[in-house]
């Protein structure tokens, strides 16, 4: 099985179109005045539900962010053709999916197949990594739960600008 997010060597997904800007500036990781005041649309796909609360929570409270969460991973697609997110935060192991099966369901989709994919586990922790939270396995992109809310923006900054 693959997994098919995208290669490190892409550019990050546009979100709209003309010119585009990084939705947060890099030193504070507050919203930009570039984008227009919209904020970015995350679908958060985890079993755990705590976590995915928590997760929401604080990407809502740090502000720019609207997240929808989903806890089943067979509910996966109908939740992103519903919510149209700008990227989707899928965890890699659930009981009623496959992560890997989820991410290439999405990409069959034509109106999702562009939105970033960023891989949520639990599987590899950030010690094993040096310390660092996130990284590519295979040309794919993942993050080590858990992972702070400051780094967990960061890496949304990195794979999303609007126009």
């Amino acid at each position: 099985m693959k997994f098919t997010l995208w290669k490190k060597k892409e550019k990050p997904v546009k979100v709209g179109s003309e010119k585009a800007t990084t939705v947060f500036s890099s030193n504070t990781g507050k919203k930009s005045s570039t984008d227009g005041g919209r904020e970015i649309r995350v679908l958060m796909v985890d079993d755990e539900e705590g976590f995915a609360r928590l997760t929401k929570r604080n990407l809502e409270a740090h502000g720019g962010f609207t997240v929808h969460t989903e806890n089943r991973a067979k509910n996966a697609v109908p939740a992103a053709q519903t919510f149209q997110p700008d990227i989707i935060l899928l965890d890699v192991m659930m009981p009623d999916g496959d992560g890997g099966e989820v991410a290439s369901k999405l990409a069959e989709q034509p109106d999702l197949k562009d939105v970033p994919i960023m891989f949520l586990t639990a599987a590899i922790k950030g010690s094993e990594l040096g310390h660092k939270p996130g990284g590519f396995i295979g040309g794919r992109f993942y993050i080590a739960k858990p992972v702070s809310t400051d780094e967990l923006v960061g890496y949304i900054n990195q794979h999303v600008v609007t126009a």
